[in-house]
């Protein structure tokens, strides 16, 4: 089967973006997965709601592990905080017709989302208040060519 052209636009995308990006991008994809998972368990569809939800788990871990923790940063322990926290919210919304955890993800996912575009230079006014609906590729691409660990935040 050939990719399709969201798919090398996605690729080409991950594999030109700064750190910064790319962190944008997963905690953006988090929040995506979180907001379908709210929309179908509202509409009774628990298994999609319950996938959902264990794809932006794996997102939200990508980003704890991210997490350069070197010394005693300040810093790194209070994003990994905030990551730890959306995280256990996504394990405590895994019950079914449990709203209320994922709603609270949503809601600090959505200010991460924020941050991260002013820390990437994006100017908000012009920027969409959510994503698009499609959903990224269930495949990584291949990031080989980064260092070990993936990305990570320095103060």
């Amino acid at each position: 089967m050939l990719p399709s052209s969201r798919e090398h636009y996605m690729e080409a995308a991950v594999m030109t973006a700064s750190r910064e990006k790319l962190h944008l991008m997963l905690v953006e994809g988090a929040l995506r997965l979180a907001e379908r998972a709210l929309d179908q368990r509202r509409a009774g569809r628990e298994d999609d709601a319950f996938t959902a939800i264990l794809r932006a788990r794996e997102m939200l871990n990508e980003l704890i592990c991210g997490i350069k923790h070197e010394g005693a940063d300040e810093l790194a322990r209070r994003v990994a905080a905030i990551y730890v926290f959306i995280f256990r919210k996504l394990v405590d919304a895994g019950y079914p017709r449990q709203e209320r955890p994922l709603e609270e993800a949503i809601r600090v996912l959505q200010i991460e989302r924020e941050t991260w575009r002013q820390v990437c230079g994006l100017d908000l006014s012009a920027a969409p208040a959510s994503p698009p609906a499609a959903s990224p590729p269930l495949h990584s691409p291949d990031l080989a060519g980064l260092p070990e660990g993936g990305f990570w935040l320095e103060a």
